[in-house]
């Protein structure tokens, strides 16, 4: 399958495109940077393209395209930054491939965070959850055939929020007994592939079948930091929206990947 993956040089993509070579699919990148150095640290059979040049035949499209969450405070500003960064690209790829769009496997990332708190998946009212379904409605409305990949916390070493913690003790926080929805990078890249090849649409939780406290994601986070805990009330996540995003009490299961046979490591 030949596939494109706008923001691939990214968390999600350091360790999808690895995994999706060793399947036999033949992958190109998307990137917004203007230059485009040493193949962004891509093997050579990987074609990077520039937005603004003319663009592959594809398959699928892997957006994961779209400003950082985790690099700045998320005030009202910064939000509708993410919103149109995300908006945009998809409209760019709807105008490159509107003769092909009815055809082509669109996967467009976003996140578990379009969930209210609990375990029976009620949309939230809340600022990011409308970010997401702003961003889900409008690949829906573009790509016939669509699925939205609502992740939790991608767990990886090279970037989100083992990075965001590499340069801290490890900490712990007071009293915090919620649950957050994860998964593992290395079960991203095996549930995109898996997505791709059984041919799902509509709306998947890309999620660990295992829930884990904010504590123990910290600790998973940190696993390979050395010395004592320190430990932090755990009111300090209020302070930016960011750490507010790990005070989610959510308990939900990849349902749709286990109904299909997806093992999780």
């Amino acid at each position: 399958m030949r596939i494109l993956i706008p923001g691939g040089s990214g968390l999600v993509g350091s360790a999808a495109i690895p995994y999706l070579l060793s399947q036999g699919h033949d992958i190109m990148v998307l990137t917004h940077r203007k230059t485009v150095k040493n193949n962004l640290n891509f093997p050579s059979n990987i074609k990077v393209f520039k937005l603004g040049e003319p663009l592959p035949t594809t398959d699928a499209i892997i957006n994961l395209s779209g400003a950082r969450i985790s690099s700045l405070p998320l005030t009202k500003g910064r939000i509708n930054t993410l919103l149109n960064s995300r908006l945009q690209i998809i409209n760019y790829l709807k105008e490159a491939y509107t003769e092909s769009c009815n055809k082509i496997f669109f996967l467009q990332a976003s996140a578990s965070g379009i969930y209210a708190n609990g375990d029976n998946k009620t949309i939230a009212n809340s600022i990011y959850s409308k970010l997401c379904q702003r961003i889900e409605s409008e690949a829906f409305t573009n790509f016939k055939h669509c699925a939205s990949l609502r992740l939790g916390v991608v767990v990886g070493s090279n970037g989100g929020l083992v990075s965001l913690l590499r340069f801290l003790p490890k900490i712990q926080f007071i009293g915090a007994q919620n649950y957050v929805p994860y998964i593992k990078n290395e079960d991203l890249a095996r549930a995109l592939n898996f997505i791709l090849t059984h041919a799902l649409t509509g709306n998947i939780d890309l999620v660990s079948d295992k829930f884990l406290q904010v504590n123990e994601l910290l600790s998973l986070c940190q696993k390979d930091h050395f010395g004592p805990k320190f430990y932090i009330p755990k009111f300090v996540l209020k302070l930016d929206k960011r750490g507010a995003l790990l005070l989610a009490n959510q308990k939900i299961l990849p349902q749709r990947l286990l109904d299909k046979g997806f093992n999780f490591t």
